[in-house]
């Protein structure tokens, strides 16, 4: 069956080997047999006793489906007439909404964890329901992209704003640090070095205008030249 092909009737098998289970269920099965006395065997098949695996076709809009709710599409020859194949996850979701008859497609089984898992891959539709569902995917991906395209630029303002807000708080920090700070005249604060570490304060010395301005750096007034004479040098020796 996994090649697309079906056991011609009357057909005896060519050989039986050991049945050999691959799921828990089958191996629970088997060994249920062997208690009974029963050696679980599986038949074996020439190609020659096979032929192609053909699906009942499309009726009235309704595909074909297997006894677990899907269609087993293995190969291309196993598609219904009248069916077509969309390989797309999306493509169920439209059918449903559309109302339109859509059956899983199971392409191969996973064995994992002693368990037989289906691998599904589209849907099967009726063929006549392909262009309505061709348009309505392409509409729903360029719907996808505008969503994807406003989330975008909905995150890059958050970021900006987030910037703005941040470097305006900056500023008014460094504004009021400046106001109430009480720096001497002619100290300014370094930036950071290369480090990482906050270096210590910078002099400059102050300028011409701010030595008139400021009373601290105010040179001693020169004594006048009448007072000069009366000085005692400190010259000779007193006796």
């Amino acid at each position: 069956m996994r090649e697309g092909r079906q056991v011609k009737a009357g057909q005896v098998a060519a050989k039986q080997i050991k049945y050999r289970g691959l799921t828990a269920r089958s191996k629970q099965t088997a060994e249920a047999m062997e208690a009974s006395g029963i050696e679980p065997t599986t038949d074996l098949y020439g190609e020659w006793q096979t032929e192609l695996f053909k699906s009942p076709p499309v009726l009235n809009g309704l595909v074909p489906r297997n006894e677990f709710g899907n269609i087993n599409l293995f190969t291309d020859s196993m598609l219904p007439e009248g069916a077509v194949h969309i390989p797309n996850a999306d493509a169920k979701r439209l059918c449903k909404e559309l109302g339109i008859d859509a059956a899983d497609a199971v392409v191969g089984f996973d064995f994992r964890h002693g368990q037989s898992i289906p691998i599904i891959q589209g849907v099967v539709i009726p063929a006549d329901a392909f262009d309505l569902i061709a348009d309505a995917l392409r509409e729903d991906r360029h719907a996808a992209a505008e969503k994807r395209l406003a989330e975008l630029e909905q995150r890059a303002l958050k970021s900006w704003r987030r910037l703005l807000i941040a470097l305006r708080v900056r500023a008014d920090v460094d504004a009021l640090f400046a106001r109430h700070s009480g720096r001497p005249n002619g100290i300014k604060p370094a930036g950071r070095n290369v480090e990482g570490r906050q270096p210590e304060l910078e002099y400059s010395p102050p300028q011409r205008d701010d030595v008139e301005h400021n009373q601290e750096f105010r040179a001693a007034p020169e004594p006048e030249a009448s007072d000069v004479s009366s000085v005692d040098t400190g010259g000779g020796f007193i006796i």
